[in-house]
């Protein structure tokens, strides 16, 4: 999937900026990942510009900095390095994209999987109807219905689909 990033007037991203219209509730992931991605996405563009912008001034002191003591002769001493910032933050919005790309990928799949079981149920149904007209049953009659229901729960059963005995109540695992 290739999203196409726009930080509008250079300025850092916000929900708000990223939007493309509004919501009444804002709360369903299919709408609300894609913008948070979006969002993610612009994010670490910006940090990303503003960390290229820090090295073209710094140098590699523009993402690395030095940890700095008093010596014993009591002079400024070099004690260590540590990532700036404004590089942690890139990676942190760059992760957050990541993730929220795989909840998306997820979240599709388990759509077309709950599309594939609908249009499976619909499949089985319409090969009972087929297999009680040739054997000569009518589909309407409550006996020929009550046969096929228990017939497909107790398919659903072996395939561990449904409990034991929640064909009597309707209910399914």
């Amino acid at each position: 999937m290739t999203v196409e990033v726009a930080v509008p007037g250079g300025r850092f991203p916000t929900p708000r900026s990223v939007a493309q219209g509004h919501d009444a509730d804002g709360v369903d992931p299919v709408v609300a990942l894609p913008r948070l991605l979006r969002l993610a996405q612009a994010r670490a563009a910006w940090l990303a510009d503003r960390l290229a912008e820090q090295v073209e001034w710094d140098g590699v002191g523009g993402v690395v900095g030095a940890v700095v003591g008093i010596g014993p002769e009591g002079l400024p001493t070099r004690t260590g390095e540590y990532v700036r910032a404004l590089a942690d933050l890139e990676h942190r919005e760059r992760a957050t994209a990541e993730r929220l790309a795989r909840d998306m990928l997820r979240l599709d799949l388990e759509a077309r999987a709950g599309r594939n079981d609908a249009a499976s149920g619909a499949l089985i149904v319409a090969a009972l109807r087929e297999f009680a007209t040739a054997l000569g049953l009518e589909w309407e009659s409550d006996a020929t219905r009550r046969a096929a229901r228990e017939a497909v729960l107790a398919v659903r059963r072996q395939a561990g689909y449904e409990r034991p005995g929640a064909a009597g109540d309707g209910q399914g695992a």
